[in-house]
């Protein structure tokens, strides 16, 4: 019985999350009622109120859950993955979840959101990594630039309606455009 509750606990949520995302595809957060986010979902407000205070609650879930799976991506390859790869599966994961990805990526919710990619392991394993290429006295510039212009890039490309490149060209991108920018020449 439990098992069988626990699964519908996790359905419900699940719509709660979709139909959210759904409304935030063509309207602000803020501008969204748990009541018109309840008729989304199929639900009734008492439904609702057993899972979550706000709409807000629901989409701090989302992003908390969203960054989570980055994050364990970025842990299952491990040693067995170049870079690259590792970029390429994030690239692939944030295709899959294009929507999600759109409303998180856009900072008009969360503005702190590029903050929070930055801080999953992976990420600050490759800024530490950058002290090995740059000399010190450039290395915080250097990582600003490559995060903020990888992030830019990613947003531009979440964001194409025409001519979008394949997760895999774009990982490539980011990787040439990273490397490029951690290769150092004194002048």
């Amino acid at each position: 019985m439990m098992g069988h509750e626990n699964k519908r606990i996790t359905q419900t949520k699940k719509f709660i999350q979709e139909s959210l995302i759904l409304l935030m595809s063509s309207k602000p957060l803020y501008k969204i009622s748990i009541k018109e986010l309840c008729d989304k979902a199929g639900i009734n407000r008492s439904t609702f109120y057993n899972h979550y205070k706000s709409q807000f609650e629901v989409f701090d879930e989302i992003e908390k859950e969203y960054l989570e799976h980055i994050n364990q991506l970025f842990e299952a390859s491990g040693e067995l993955k170049n870079p690259g790869e590792s970029i390429i599966e994030l690239v692939r994961y944030i295709d899959q979840n294009l929507l999600v990805s759109k409303i998180l990526f856009s900072n008009k919710i969360d503005e702190e959101f590029s903050d929070k990619m930055k801080k999953i392991s992976k990420i600050q394993d490759s800024i530490k990594a950058i002290n090995r290429f740059v000399p010190e006295s450039i290395c915080e510039e250097t990582v600003e630039f490559c995060l903020a212009g990888c992030y830019e890039v990613l947003i531009k490309w979440i964001n194409a309606k025409d001519n979008r490149k394949s997760p895999e060209e774009i990982a490539k991108i980011i990787s040439q455009l990273s490397r490029n920018a951690c290769q150092y020449n004194k002048i």
